[in-house]
C-alpha cells in the first residue's frame, strides 16, 4: 500500500511539473544572435507588405510581433514561415518575448 501511494505521488508530481506547451505560426522578420522576430497571424501577402516596415509602424497597424529567444538559427532565414512551440510564458511587451522550445520551418 505504501509503495502504491509513493507511485501515485510521483506520477502526479511529474504530471504537474510538465507545463503546457503552446505554439504559434508566423513569418520571421528579423534574426539576431540568438533570437528571431516573428510576425504572427499574417499571410504570405501580408508578409511581403510588412517586411520592410519598422516595429513602431507594425505596432500602429496592430501586427502581433514576438521575439523568440534560445533559437538555433542555423536552418532559419528571414521570410521563413515557421511553427514555434514555447512553454506558454510570454512577456507582454511590444514586441512580446518568449523562449522557444522547438522551431519548425513550414515554408
Amino acid at each position: 500500500m505504501r509503495i502504491l501511494l509513493i507511485v501515485f505521488f510521483l506520477f502526479f508530481s511529474l504530471v504537474g511539473c510538465s507545463g503546457t506547451q503552446e505554439k504559434i505560426e508566423g513569418y520571421i522578420l528579423e534574426m539576431e544572435e540568438n533570437k528571431v522576430l516573428v510576425a504572427e497571424v499574417v499571410t504570405a501577402k501580408d508578409f511581403k507588405a510588412i517586411k520592410e516596415k519598422s516595429i513602431s509602424d507594425l505596432n500602429k497597424e496592430g501586427i502581433s510581433l514576438i521575439y523568440f529567444s534560445d533559437v538555433d538559427k542555423d536552418s532559419l532565414q528571414v521570410g521563413n514561415k515557421v511553427r514555434i512551440w514555447f512553454n506558454g510564458k510570454m512577456f507582454t511587451s511590444y514586441p512580446a518575448q518568449a523562449g522557444a522550445i522547438k522551431i519548425e520551418v513550414i515554408e
